[in-house]
C-alpha cells in the first residue's frame, strides 16, 4: 500500500501544482494591478511575470506582459537601469505581437514597439519595420495617423515638425 501512496502522492502534488487555474490568473492580475496603483512597481511585474511564465497562452498573458513591457518602458522598476529596463520593454511588447497576434492587445504592443525603437533609441530603421507591420495588420486602426508622422518624421525635432509644417501649408 505504501509503495503506490507516495507515486500517487508526487502525481497529484504535480497535477495540482502545474494545473491551469484561470480564477487564480484573475486574481493574481487584479494584484498586480493593486500593486500598480499603489506604486509596488517591483511587486507588480513580479506577479505579471508569474502569470506569463505559468501559463503561456493564459487568458489573463497578453494584459500581464503588457503590463509588464509598460512598467519596463516608463522605467518604473526600481533597481534597473534605463538601457536594460527599455529591451525588457520591447521584448514583452514583441512577447504580446508575436505570441497572441489577435488578441486586443497586440496592436497596442506592436505600435509601442515601434515608437520606443524611433523615439526612445533613435533606431529609424527598426521603427520603420514595426511601423509598416502595424499599418500592413491595423490599416484602421487609431494610431494609423501617428504611426505616419512618426515615418514621415523620423529624427526630427518638434520645432523641425512645425517648421516642415508651415513651409508646406505656405505652398
Amino acid at each position: 500500500m505504501s509503495k503506490l501512496y507516495l507515486p500517487a502522492m508526487i502525481l497529484f502534488v504535480l497535477f495540482t501544482a502545474c494545473s491551469k487555474n484561470p480564477e487564480k490568473e484573475k486574481q493574481d492580475f487584479e494584484t498586480a494591478k493593486k500593486d500598480i496603483n499603489d506604486r509596488k512597481y517591483k511587486d507588480a511585474v513580479v506577479v505579471l511575470e508569474k502569470i506569463a511564465q505559468e501559463d503561456p497562452g493564459g487568458k489573463y498573458t497578453p494584459l500581464a506582459l503588457l503590463e509588464t513591457a509598460k512598467l519596463y518602458h516608463n522605467s518604473l522598476v526600481p533597481d534597473i537601469p534605463r538601457p536594460e529596463s527599455i529591451n525588457k520593454a520591447i521584448k514583452n511588447y514583441k512577447l504580446v505581437f508575436n505570441n497572441f497576434p489577435q488578441d486586443s492587445t497586440a496592436e497596442l504592443a506592436l505600435f509601442l514597439t515601434g515608437f520606443m525603437f524611433s523615439n526612445d533609441l533613435d533606431q529609424y530603421d527598426s521603427a520603420k519595420i514595426y511601423y509598416e507591420m502595424f499599418l500592413e495588420r491595423y490599416p484602421k486602426s487609431k494610431f494609423v495617423g501617428s504611426v505616419k508622422l512618426e515615418l514621415e518624421n523620423f529624427g526630427l525635432t518638434p520645432d523641425e515638425i512645425l517648421e516642415k509644417k508651415l513651409q508646406s501649408s505656405n505652398k
